[in-house]
């Protein structure tokens, strides 16, 4: 499990060319405050092969006494690391304090760093709490992606990971940390959003962060702030099949995502579905050149050559439906869908029924398919249960 996450480091890294080989000479100035996530950050960053070009800032806030044992525990790290560390006394911050201070560690880093790397402790737990704030706060969009990767010579290489893997990381890792109790303190705007909005989306969306990134990409797309070239994707379509496509050789492929998703929208038999993991299937592809067929939610296949992707309807020889599987208004839906594309043998079963009139079936010329919706809206009354629909293609 351990070299999972130091692989996946590596290759967020590589991915976004953000200690490439442009940037080969530079120092890295890591702001490390002893806590987890900059102790987790230069392990990695030592593991990876970085550590001669690494330099620890320390900063003491001079905010509370124990401030002394943070910079204690960071000379410590240094020592055993054998890294280079400068600690710096941040003096007279007035007003409010969490804004002062991030205003002058910031200032000091670009000062001090000039044309080198900055590194900052970043994970996309934070980048979904500043997205939160930015909501509340403000209307641009760009704002409310989150906290960017790279900004000029700014580097957050932990937005590849969240906070529980975070931790997971450390404990693999044996890795000793300190606990700064202010972030327990909710007066402060984001450890407010941390402590009391985030655990009650997490109770009830516990995958809110795998769709919150999926959205920030979208987003960063419409807004073209993405880090890496895209290339330009513009669609064909028909009644039953989408064609995708792109003239361009180089760039990413990030922008598929939204043409993809209309492509879905349009041709899928249930009028919608949910497509995240398919396009990154699809993205994959397209990077090793596989052809396909790819199966899509929403019964579509796509198959893929070079730069283009032909999305058309698909449906199994026999297709079986559980009852409760869908609402009568899907049930509908589908069956007009497929009658529309397809050649159809409607058979449908009902346990409830004596055993002459458990199964019956229609063939899809029109009169035959109003009849089985005529069936199917009789046996969706509360007292018809257990029904199953087979459709034979």
């Amino acid at each position: 499990m351990n070299h999972v996450y130091s692989r996946h480091f590596s290759k967020f890294t590589k991915k976004f060319s953000l200690l490439g080989e442009k940037d080969k000479g530079k120092q890295l100035f890591l702001s490390f405050s002893s806590g987890i996530d900059s102790v987790v950050l230069a392990h990695l960053l030592i593991k990876c092969g970085y550590s001669e070009r690494l330099k620890l800032i320390h900063f003491n806030h001079l905010n509370r006494k124990d401030n002394i044992y943070d910079t204690q525990f960071a000379q410590k790290f240094a020592k055993e690391y054998r890294l280079d560390l400068e600690v710096i006394k941040l003096h007279g911050i007035t007003g409010n304090f969490e804004s002062e201070a991030r205003k002058k560690r910031y200032d000091y880093l670009k000062r001090v760093a000039k044309n080198n790397l900055i590194l900052l402790g970043h994970h996309i737990d934070d980048s979904f709490e500043w997205h939160l704030m930015q909501k509340f706060k403000s209307s641009n969009l760009n704002a409310s992606i989150g906290i960017p990767v790279k900004n000029k010579n700014i580097i957050r290489p932990l937005m590849c990971l969240t906070k529980e893997q975070i931790r997971k990381y450390a404990k693999l890792n044996n890795l000793s940390y300190i606990n700064d109790p202010t972030n327990l303190e909710d007066y402060h705007e984001r450890n407010f959003i941390r402590l009391n909005i985030v655990p009650l989306i997490k109770k009830k969306y516990p995958n809110y962060l795998k769709h919150y990134i999926n959205q920030a990409s979208a987003l960063a797309i419409d807004t073209k702030t993405y880090l890496l070239k895209q290339r330009s994707f513009k669609m064909k379509s028909t009644k039953s099949f989408c064609e995708i496509y792109s003239f361009d050789h180089e760039g990413g492929f990030d922008s598929i995502d939204k043409k993809v998703h209309e492509a879905v929208k349009k041709l899928s038999l249930l009028g919608r579905g949910s497509v995240a993991g398919q396009i990154e299937k699809i993205k994959h592809a397209l990077k090793s050149n596989k052809l396909g067929p790819l199966f899509l939610s929403g019964d579509l296949k796509a198959h893929i050559q070079y730069n283009h992707i032909y999305i058309s309807p698909y449906v199994p020889s026999k297709v079986k439906i559980e009852s409760g599987q869908y609402s009568y208004g899907q049930f509908i839906s589908r069956i007009c869908r497929l009658d529309s594309f397809f050649n159809l043998h409607l058979k449908v079963q009902n346990r409830r029924f004596p055993i002459s009139k458990r199964e019956v079936s229609y063939e899809s010329d029109m009169q035959g398919r109003i009849s089985a919706i005529t069936l199917l809206r009789h046996w969706s009354k509360p007292g018809n249960r257990n029904k199953t629909l087979i459709i034979d293609c």
